[in-house]
């Protein structure tokens, strides 16, 4: 069972993000999403279907340079979705008890420079539920305006038109070096994480910095790692937010 001690600091965490797009100033303006629910076997109700996979994934209006990236970028996530994610786990379920897979996102920023969308993948299993974050970072400026980007390029240390794919990797072994470290630091200052459980081991081998991570309404970078890894409940990620020159300065 974990902790009282350390749900408290996370759902104060989680709450950040709630309150994110009540807090976001303007940015892009959002059309009608792509939402649904596909049941398996294929014709089934959701009363009786095997596997649900129930997706509700954010479009922008046209009205900026950018939107048609970010809306085809959804498009194709959904397409590549539905066509081999959902076919395989719907497969690898048959015969198990019902399972549903619930994919939310929210837009945690939207600005003048960035449009990031954090994505959460519940899969309920009955007697059981597990959770995996993701987030799509698009720039809205520069030659990747509308492209989805990582860490390096937020933090400029990957330009449009670069392509050497030696150089691109070990900079991205550098960064996240770099920031499992402040991530560390963070988690024993906070006491978020007791002493005993922060295991090196288990950040380098369950939590990649270069995509681990969301942008909060000021365009500042939060870091989660996912649920189970740091702590006991798979379904309680921790969120640690850092800043963009802090991370700089320690490069």
């Amino acid at each position: 069972m974990i902790s009282v001690r350390r749900v408290i600091p996370l759902l104060l965490c989680f709450s950040l993000i709630l309150a994110s797009a009540a807090c976001m100033g303007e940015g892009l303006e959002t059309a009608p999403g792509l939402s649904g629910c596909v049941c398996w076997p294929e014709g089934a109700s959701p009363e009786n279907a095997q596997f649900i996979y129930d997706y509700d994934l954010p479009q922008v209006v046209s009205t900026h340079p950018a939107s048609e990236g970010i809306n085809l970028f959804y498009q194709s996530y959904l397409s590549d979705e539905l066509a081999f994610r959902v076919p395989i786990l719907a497969e690898s379920y048959a015969g198990s008890k019902p399972v549903r897979c619930t994919v939310r996102s929210r837009i945690t920023c939207s600005s003048e420079d960035y449009f990031c969308v954090l994505m959460t993948m519940e899969m309920d299993f009955g007697d059981d539920r597990g959770c995996i974050l993701s987030s799509h970072l698009f720039p809205l400026t520069g030659a990747r305006s509308g492209l989805a980007g990582n860490l390096l390029t937020y933090l400029g240390i990957l330009k449009g038109g670069e392509s050497d794919t030696w150089l691109e990797n070990r900079q991205t072994s550098k960064v996240n070096a770099c920031v499992r470290g402040l991530v560390l630091e963070f988690l024993r200052s906070s006491g978020s994480v007791p002493e005993e459980d922060l295991d090196p081991g288990l950040l380098e081998a369950g939590f990649f910095p270069d995509e681990d991570f969301y942008l909060d309404e000021t365009g500042e970078p939060v870091f989660f790692i996912q649920g189970g890894i740091l702590t006991e409940d798979p379904l309680v990620p921790l969120f640690i937010p850092l800043t963009r020159s802090r991370i700089l300065d320690e490069l």
